[in-house]
């Protein structure tokens, strides 16, 4: 791998014609420059139409002879700065919680190190970056128990929320709380659409009877007489071509199970919500009033 990725470096720097890769005699850097020896021996067998492994060795001395220049890596990490300043997990990342098992990582103070430190090339400029974000492991920061994660929703949950909701509860244990709904204090499902695996739009639907249709003027024994008049009678016509204007619609083409029960497509499963509120003054007059009156309901009822 190491010189597989040695030859793919090589000919970036040596700017060689991508050739097929063959692997026979290394080249061996005899004297002189590494970047010189180097570029001498791709082209010498540029000609053969061939790809040569070189020696990983000569590529690494010849990345190591690129000069470091600061004037041009320092105004590179100004304009880099603007982007990562918008990273939103920098201040965790300084401070994680108890969770987080990799080491902390200071992204910008360690933008303002790589500024301060000459380098003895540019390569070792770019592999200390290189090793700065990839200390940023910031996918699992944090981490929490299902029995204090609350999925808060109006019902209007359906085809991939439905998938998420499903296995977040259902398998993770997680719990639910369903804002507004009817006039009434009976229970509410939060996942109240379709709960459908794959739906189809009634474009995609008539894309298949027109692919139909041709396959069968091209070879009408596909099918006998008989399918074909049941065919043209049930075939969908297209959308445009309602009695009545059809804006947008489609077809759950496929059923999702909860596990343990390979009969009952989930659409036809009813699950109720672990609590209900109805929405109150303060949920629409703050932007956090429906979030605090769910977490007040996770903690008081379930006692958290």
């Amino acid at each position: 791998m190491r010189n597989l990725i040695a030859l793919v470096s090589a000919l970036q720097v040596a700017g060689a014609a991508s050739t097929p890769l063959v692997i026979e005699p290394r080249a061996q850097q005899q004297s002189g420059d590494a970047c010189t020896t180097l570029s001498q021996f791709i082209q010498s067998h540029a000609v053969e139409g061939k790809g040569r492994l070189v020696e990983d060795q000569l590529v690494h001395d010849c990345l190591t002879a690129l000069s470091f220049k600061s004037q041009l890596t320092g105004r590179f990490l100004t304009e880099l700065r603007k982007y990562v300043q918008f990273q939103s997990t920098l201040e965790a990342l300084k401070a994680p919680p108890k969770s987080y098992l990799s080491p902390t990582t200071d992204i910008l103070g360690g933008l303002d190190t790589i500024a301060k430190t000459t380098y003895q090339s540019q390569y070792d400029f770019d592999m200390a970056l290189t090793s700065l974000f990839n200390s940023a492991n910031d996918a699992p920061i944090y981490s929490f128990a299902p029995e204090v994660i609350l999925i808060i929703g109006d019902g209007m949950c359906a085809s991939t929320c439905t998938a998420f909701v499903n296995l977040m509860t259902n398998v993770g244990g997680v719990r639910t709380v369903a804002f507004g709904g009817r006039p009434g204090t009976g229970p509410m499902q939060i996942m109240g659409g379709v709960r459908g695996s794959q739906v189809y739009p009634v474009e995609a639907v008539y894309d298949f009877v027109t692919q139909a249709d041709t396959r069968l003027h091209e070879k009408p024994s596909l099918l006998s007489k008989d399918l074909t008049a049941k065919w043209q009678a049930s075939r969908p016509i297209n959308s445009t071509a309602f009695p009545l204007l059809l804006r947008s619609g489609g077809v759950n083409f496929r059923n999702a199970y909860q596990q343990g029960d390979d009969a009952t497509p989930l659409q036809f499963a009813y699950q109720a919500a672990d609590g209900r509120l109805f929405y109150m003054f303060d949920n629409y007059a703050y932007a956090y009033g429906g979030l605090v009156a769910a977490m007040l309901v996770l903690a008081i009822t379930w006692s958290l």
